[in-house]
């Protein structure tokens, strides 16, 4: 518990929340290997992810790069451009294209869609609520898969791997008083927004489906989460 009041002693003091979550459309300025520069008049906080995308011609365009933000200092955004892998098809043909200046970078992609991880349905509908404007895509159909796999412990990877399937960019974690607004991609922290705390705990989080087991179905223990604050605290990077 001590690890984890310090955890978000820190990130209080650290942490300025990007209050805009709104699709926002940049111009490249300049690339140099992997890294890339923009000018925005707009916040972004470390970690918020987009696309860059290169305009062939007016009707064909095409996805050629994650721009993952690494830091915003006086408008000027420097960031980290990786292959784009959300349309992995063994039956398309790959292609291999630099950024370049001039390209277009989306920011805050798929930033409408989130899901919601809280340890019980009150925090769980007040983080809804809070972000009315959102797309929310219920903790349900995570949960089912965890079932089907017999895993009881998403992991950072297995987050990552729902929010490539089901198109979501932002996870909303109710730990304590606080929801953590974290990039799927990135799994990068952008922000909080308090919460009412609640001792009641479902694990390993809320949802409708009963029984989340893992292989061994916590026989043995060490496969289930056994608290739930802790758990989604050290996923986060705290200790």
């Amino acid at each position: 518990m001590q690890k984890l009041l310090l955890f978000l002693f820190l990130t209080l003091t650290y942490l300025q929340a990007q209050n805009n979550f709104a699709q926002t459309v940049l111009k490249i300025d300049s690339v140099d290997k992997d890294l890339a520069t923009a000018h925005s008049n707009v916040n972004f906080s470390k970690g918020a992810s987009g696309i860059v995308i290169r305009n062939f011609d007016n009707e064909h365009e095409t996805i050629i790069a994650d721009a993952f933000v690494l830091s915003d200092q006086n408008g000027v955004l420097t960031l980290k451009l990786t292959p784009y892998d959300g349309l992995e098809q063994d039956v398309l043909p790959s292609y291999d294209i630099k950024a370049k200046a001039g390209d277009k970078l989306i920011l805050n992609h798929l930033y409408s869609r989130g899901l919601i991880i809280a340890p019980n349905q009150k925090s769980y509908e007040q983080i809804k609520q809070n972000y009315s404007n959102f797309q929310w895509v219920h903790p349900d159909l995570f949960a089912s898969k965890l079932v089907s796999s017999f895993k009881a412990k998403p992991t950072k990877e297995q987050f990552q791997e729902e929010c490539k399937e089901d198109m979501i960019g932002l996870l909303f974690f109710a730990i304590g008083d606080k929801a953590y607004i974290v990039d799927c991609k990135s799994f990068g922290v952008l922000g909080y927004s308090p919460i009412s705390p609640s001792p009641t705990q479902i694990t390993p989080f809320y949802t409708r489906i009963k029984n989340v087991k893992g292989r061994l179905g916590g026989l043995f223990g060490g496969d289930e989460i056994d608290d739930f604050n802790s758990y989604y605290t050290k996923l986060l990077g705290g200790k």
